[in-house]
């Protein structure tokens, strides 16, 4: 949380954060790297989102995000067609970092090499996995247009039914209010199940 409150001070943003586990470093370096960078690294081993919004440094868990009750989709609401693409081939099966290996419960596949320094067995373990998670979230992803929206959000949770084999619980990682055409774009990733 120093990091995050140093950083956010620094730039004259204010500091909002969700769901955050405040872990302590033996050390961590920042090295020809900008601060927002550095800083995205960090979330993405700590398995955090960070994004610059209103004049505020905004950082949350995204696994925290991701249990948030769903707006439930049926496939009559979209207008026209759909589009669902899946990734499989382009996914990693495991993580490396040092000596410590984590592997994928669900894919199998090359292995990531984790850049980071780890102080300890745990810290590994948390940097990997949640490397891990990160570059395989996009394993499928959807997108569609619906009825415009205004109550749905990117950082929603959406279910889709109806929709077949495409059926599932999606993240809503960019929407696209358009009033104009009385319609809402939702572009969609499946949740990792673990």
């Amino acid at each position: 949380m120093e990091l995050l409150h140093e950083i956010a001070n620094k730039h004259r943003l204010k500091l909002k954060t969700y769901n955050l586990v405040n872990h302590k470093y033996r050390f961590v370096s920042q090295v020809e790297q900008s601060d927002f960078l550095f800083l995205h690294h960090r979330c993405l081993l700590e398995g955090y989102v960070m994004k610059i919004t209103d004049n505020c440094l905004v950082v949350y868990d995204e696994r925290w995000m991701e249990e948030q009750n769903p707006i439930v989709i049926q496939r009559q609401e979209v207008i026209g067609d759909f589009d669902y693409r899946t990734y499989a081939t382009k996914v990693y099966g495991s993580a490396k970092l040092g000596e410590y290996v984590f592997n994928s419960p669900e894919h199998k596949g090359p292995t990531l090499l984790v850049d980071a320094i780890a102080s300890s067995i745990g810290e590994a373990e948390r940097f990997t996995s949640n490397s891990l998670r990160a570059s395989n979230k996009y394993e499928n992803k959807m997108q569609f247009s619906i009825k415009f929206n205004p109550g749905i959000a990117a950082g929603c949770m959406i279910e889709t039914q109806g929709f077949g084999l495409a059926d599932n619980l999606y993240y809503a990682y960019s929407v696209e209010q358009n009033p104009t055409k009385d319609q809402t774009l939702l572009v969609l990733r499946t949740v990792p199940r673990w």
